[in-house]
């Protein structure tokens, strides 16, 4: 499909390439039995669910129309993205599809008769400021939207963990503001005991029309003691060098991606000489609040000026 449009409520454009390594990657390793239910959080147009539906039918060897209608689950609160998808998995199926497991409804709110082995997708990029109909309740329910100001990705996090089954595993493609933002610290918590894999692509931009710095976050239900990490890597996901961080090693304060042998080294550093912290008070500066009076498009040039 090469891309797909997810635009509206803070969804962007999901590049194939990584689609297609994320659930590859969910997949690798695993012994499927094709009883394994797989849940898109946020559809879009389904380029998460049709890929997850042919490459589910290859290891089981079922029929994709029979993958779609007992393995595969597709959930966004938009009706018109929820009935693309359907549309766009009828058309890699030969026989008629008969029945969707597709949820037109909130992903943080709907109530799920399932737990899931595999959970995957790209969640909204939106601050939960800006929504004004659901974040009272979003605080409410969920310990990662607590406090400060946190994206809506966050509650995507946590309700995925509670829907896993014992055995479960989720792929995410989010933003990476949660690795050392205040108000991600709660998230950090949430996710450190669940690690898998970190990829990282730091400044390098994923989507073209959206300005993220994004990473790949793998979790499973079961709690890790170490996991893998990568950075500057780019878009060449054949030669990724990984390294194995200790998850005692990370700080909820915020999350530095230290092997232990450079780990060793920080901490002799911080023993034998005083952070700015301890020698200095540090605050911001006045800030006006008035971006219009200071950011501005020239209207005409003159010469080099």
């Amino acid at each position: 499909m090469g891309t797909v449009a997810k635009k509206e409520n803070g969804v962007v454009f999901t590049p194939e390439w990584v689609v297609d390594f994320m659930i590859d990657e969910a997949l690798k390793n695993e012994k499927i039995n094709g009883s394994e239910k797989i849940l898109d959080a946020g559809c879009g147009e389904g380029a998460f669910t049709i890929l997850a539906a042919q490459k589910f039918s290859k290891l089981s060897g079922k029929r994709i129309d029979k993958v779609i209608e007992d393995n595969i689950y597709f959930a966004d609160i938009s009706e018109k993205y929820v009935e693309t998808t359907k549309r766009n998995l009828q058309k890699i199926s030969k026989n008629k599809i008969t029945k969707y497991n597709a949820i037109t409804d909130d992903f943080c709110f709907h109530n799920f008769d399932e737990k899931f082995d595999f959970i995957i997708g790209n969640p909204p990029y939106v601050r939960i400021q800006n929504l004004n109909d659901r974040k009272d309740q979003l605080q409410k329910k969920y310990i990662t939207a607590s406090s400060g100001s946190i994206d809506l990705y966050f509650c995507f996090f946590e309700r995925a963990l509670k829907l896993l089954n014992n055995n479960g595993k989720i792929a995410f493609i989010t933003p990476n503001s949660h690795f050392y933002s205040a108000a991600g610290k709660n998230l950090r918590n949430l996710l450190l005991p669940h690690l898998t894999k970190i990829l990282n692509f730091d400044h390098f931009q994923v989507f073209k029309d959206a300005t993220a710095y994004t990473a790949i976050t793998f979790l499973q239900k079961e709690s890790t003691s170490d996991f893998l990490y990568a950075e500057n890597f780019k878009n060449d996901f054949m030669n990724i060098e990984y390294k194995k961080i200790s998850v005692q090693h990370m700080r909820a304060e915020r999350w530095e991606f230290f092997d232990e042998k450079y780990l060793n080294k920080i901490i002799k550093l911080n023993k034998r000489y005083s952070t700015l912290q301890e020698i200095a008070n540090i605050h911001y500066g006045i800030a006006t609040l008035k971006d219009d009076m200071y950011i501005f498009s020239p209207d005409k040039s003159c010469g080099d000026y």
